[in-house]
């Protein structure tokens, strides 16, 4: 038997799919948006199409964005950044390139944490820099290389988490940018001979 909260997301998901973009007097709050991405995420079914329909600000919002996995490209991620999202995690979504991240620059004012781990059509991660008020930053398993983490690094003075694993960095020297860092895995990262640079790092 379905719980009460099951049937009130399927109900509201019906809705919206239905009629929510001609309506102009319903208003989404995050945590609703939060659970029926949720849903449509369990079920496999978190599209472009689906997140077209928070394209609008003044409907809904969204701060906490988690599209793990899910069937979106570089247009999905289009609908939804004019929200004032903290946190956006599209690991997994492999079908995302460099343009989903110059999608994302839109969100550089509010994002404070961004997993964009085994993103592997992302050829490009220079755009990343812009983030200046970044924590929390995962480029694991991708192309993430010695050329975008010295990109990047240098905007990047906020940044207290960094996720470089099975990267392929080779030189750890762009950390001495990243004043706030407390947290660092390199794990795999073969290219690395030596962690000398740790040293500047404080945190």
């Amino acid at each position: 038997m379905s719980s009460l909260m099951e049937l009130c997301l399927t109900s509201s998901l019906n809705y919206l799919e239905s009629s929510f973009k001609a309506s102009q007097y319903v208003f989404l709050p995050e945590d609703v948006c939060e659970a029926l991405i949720a849903k449509r995420l369990k079920e496999g079914k978190c599209t472009d199409s689906f997140l077209s329909t928070f394209s609008n600000p003044s409907t809904s919002r969204m701060v906490r964005v988690d599209l793990h996995g899910a069937s979106i490209t570089d247009e999905g991620l289009g609908y939804i950044v004019y929200h004032p999202i903290r946190d956006l995690n599209v690991s997994e979504c492999c079908q995302l390139t460099k343009e989903g991240i110059k999608q994302i620059t839109q969100c550089k004012n509010s994002l404070f944490s961004l997993n964009l781990g085994k993103c592997n059509k992302i050829a490009e991660f220079d755009d990343v820099g812009v983030f200046r008020k970044l924590r929390a930053l995962d480029v694991s398993n991708t192309s993430f290389d010695q050329k975008s983490f010295e990109a990047s690094a240098q905007g990047l003075s906020n940044l207290q988490m960094l996720n470089m694993t099975e990267t392929e960095i080779t030189d750890l020297k762009p950390v001495e940018h990243l004043k706030s860092l407390k947290s660092l895995d390199l794990s795999s990262c073969a290219g690395l001979t030596s962690v000398e640079p740790l040293k500047s790092v404080q945190g």
